[in-house]
């Protein structure tokens, strides 16, 4: 261990006393400059001690700095935990074992419908989003079949993205404003199987609902929220026949939407029976603050990381561009900036999670299991069309238990 450390800001070295103190730095709020110097001191001093600490400590240490534990997959942190306590000489054995229980439980039921989704050719990246999110709250207090709406969201992402004409997703987009099967009529013979699917899956959903749950309402709300993202999805098609390079604000605007974080949420709430009321979804549709900070991180994150893809073909301008455009700053400058707005979009969700609100707590988790998937899927790499990316983490929850 080092005999001195060197001060950092205006905090005294005594403060490192017990070098190893946890501090819940990761949950500041917006002004709290004493608390940004203190995240950036114990970051510092972090860092200069890795190399001295045992194997045991360094590990954590090395994990927190990587993966602040507020910002993870609670799921995905249990794991880690679970097997760094292991090595701890004054664990509890009786509480490690009990922690293994838990963990290998819900990776036996949820891995099981895991296996089977990928057996019948899912996407494992859109598996692993879905089931993650649910890790915070009551596994089973959202039905299993409504992944059906992340990969419908998927096939029209790719349909608006890659796939369809000027004209034809023209028509797509008046399809879905009408809601209609009658309006299959308009499309193009390979679109009329998207439009089948995007229908039936929804009616699925109703009668899913209403037979567990008894509620005939929540569903209109994400028929509304497929709508918006239609939209906004066809506002993205003008920019990019007309080749326009939007300002930073006109970006966010749209793209809030289309990164499809309200209507997943939506869905997620729909999943979540009667604590999700008409009030719920209300509030839902007036996009909240902490809704507007997850998709945020959601959007900004994956113009970072798709950036690269994206200059491979014709696309709509990501927020890189726009930064760049707008501001005149290269490619590494825009990005810097964009991880800032990404850090003041954690900060917004800090202060809202700790503030009361007109509806079940539950329901404002569930915003932030999404967030802190995000942040975890996108971090480093596009970890959604590249699942290999998170293999490690996919595994880890679905497939391998612990022993015991």
């Amino acid at each position: 261990m080092p005999g001195t450390l060197r001060p950092l800001g205006n905090f005294s070295p005594s403060l490192w006393g017990d070098r190893l103190s946890s501090f819940t730095l990761d949950t500041q709020t917006h002004g709290e400059d004493k608390l940004d110097k203190a995240f950036c001191f114990t970051k510092a001093g972090l860092q200069s001690l890795e190399p001295h600490l045992s194997s045991n400590l360094a590990e954590q240490v090395t994990h927190a700095l990587y993966q602040p534990l507020q910002r993870g997959i609670p799921r995905v942190e249990a794991r880690h935990y679970i097997s760094v306590y292991e090595k701890d000489p004054s664990r509890n054995e009786k509480l490690l074992r009990l922690a293994k229980i838990d963990f290998n439980r819900v990776v036996e039921r949820v891995g099981s419908t895991v296996t089977y989704s990928l057996c019948e050719g899912q996407s494992s990246g859109v598996l692993f989003l879905f089931y993650s999110s649910l890790f915070r709250t009551a596994i089973l207090s959202c039905p299993f079949d409504s992944h059906k709406s992340m990969i419908m969201i998927s096939i029209l992402d790719d349909t608006y993205d890659a796939y369809g004409t000027y004209e034809e997703l023209k028509c797509f987009t008046n399809a879905v404003q009408r809601w209609d099967m009658n309006a299959i009529d308009q499309l193009p013979n390979y679109m009329k199987p998207i439009y089948k699917a995007l229908l039936n899956v929804h009616d699925e959903f109703y009668l899913e609902i209403m037979a567990k749950k008894g509620i005939n309402y929540s569903v209109e709300y994400l028929e509304e929220a497929y709508k918006e993202v239609v939209r906004c999805y066809d506002v993205e098609t003008e920019w990019l026949k007309k080749g326009y390079v939007q300002t930073m604000e006109e970006h966010l605007a749209n793209a809030l939407v289309t990164i499809t974080s309200p209507l997943l949420t939506t869905a997620a709430f729909v999943g979540m029976g009667e604590i999700a009321t008409p009030e719920a979804f209300q509030w839902l549709q007036s996009h909240p603050r902490i809704l507007m900070a997850c998709s945020t991180i959601f959007r900004v994150i994956n113009d970072i990381q798709s950036c690269k893809t994206e200059d491979e073909r014709s696309h709509v301008a990501t927020g890189v561009e726009c930064y760049m455009k707008q501001h005149g700053v290269s490619r590494p400058e825009a990005i810097s900036e964009l991880w800032k707005i990404i850090e003041n979009a954690w900060i917004d969700i800090n202060e809202e999670m700790m503030r009361p609100t007109m509806i079940s707590r539950d329901l404002v988790i569930r915003i932030l299991n999404f967030a802190c998937l995000y942040g975890v899927v996108y971090k480093y790499n596009d970890g959604y069309t590249q699942p290999e990316c998170a293999k490690d983490s996919i595994i880890a929850l679905y497939e391998d238990s612990i022993p015991i």
